[in-house]
């Protein structure tokens, strides 16, 4: 590249020099040149582009491996045999479970009654940082309790983002018909808009979804999930009453 552009400078001088003495070999000989250079510079740009995209898998893959852990600790359990080292492997597993759950919820057909694993997906569920609300079938997504919102915040504080990160949101419907489904993933795509465009305003989250709560979840998940945000709060549809429900969950794994 730095011999096609010392010779491109070349022409440039003798085609100055020359003024309209210039003849048809060195105005083709100058076209060459510049056209081999642009070939180069093409390439290079090429270089960098890949070299960026694997630093920036690198750079996830790090920070995953740091990051990508349960926000609440698991029960101890007895091991079998005495591990020098088994923070990788237990990392490693925790890891693809969670994934496998993602994928799966990805490959589900829209406005579908997704059947998953039970077993990632609650997993998935109890392991990482999540916020929900409950909105009337109907109802604007920018309709939430302050404190709703408020912990939406927290949730995508950037101190709480690395390039690891990402966000899925999941919606259950206020009812098994395929006209509940559609209501609550509308309801998703506007929870969603509404978090990347007025809780992180020109910020890149990666975000997942909306998607359904695979089917197999809801009848567990008032069982499972009973701390103080899974609760309805003033001015929320109560239970037993038509709402849908929505979650953003926060993954670096």
């Amino acid at each position: 590249m730095q011999t096609s552009l010392t010779s491109l400078i070349l022409m440039l001088g003798i085609f100055g020099a020359a003024a309209g003495c210039v003849s048809r070999a060195e105005v083709d000989a100058l076209r060459e040149s510049t056209n081999a250079m642009r070939q180069e510079l093409t390439q290079a740009q090429l270089h960098v582009m890949r070299i960026a995209s694997q630093a920036e898998n690198m750079e996830r893959e790090w920070y995953s491996e740091r990051f990508c852990r349960s926000e609440k600790p698991d029960k101890p359990e007895k091991p079998e045999k005495p591990d020098k080292n088994p923070t990788p492997e237990k990392n490693f597993k925790f890891a693809a479970r969670i994934n496998e759950f993602i994928t799966q919820v990805q490959a589900s057909v829209p406005s579908a009654c997704t059947e998953v694993n039970m077993e990632s997906s609650m997993n998935f569920m109890h392991t990482q940082a999540y916020a929900n609300t409950f909105y009337s079938p109907g109802q604007s997504a920018d309709v939430m309790h302050p404190a709703r919102r408020e912990y939406l915040l927290d949730m995508v504080d950037p101190k709480r983002v690395h390039p690891s990160t990402r966000f899925l949101v999941l919606v259950q419907p206020a009812e098994e018909t395929e006209d509940s489904r559609h209501v609550a993933m509308k309801l998703g795509e506007e929870f969603r808009d509404l978090v990347k465009n007025e809780l992180a305003p020109k910020r890149e989250l990666r975000l997942l979804g909306p998607h359904l709560l695979p089917c197999r979840m809801r009848k567990e998940i008032q069982r499972l999930f009973n701390g103080p945000m899974d609760v309805t709060l003033p001015k929320e549809p109560k239970e037993g009453q038509p709402r849908v429900r929505v979650w953003l969950l926060r993954t670096d794994c």
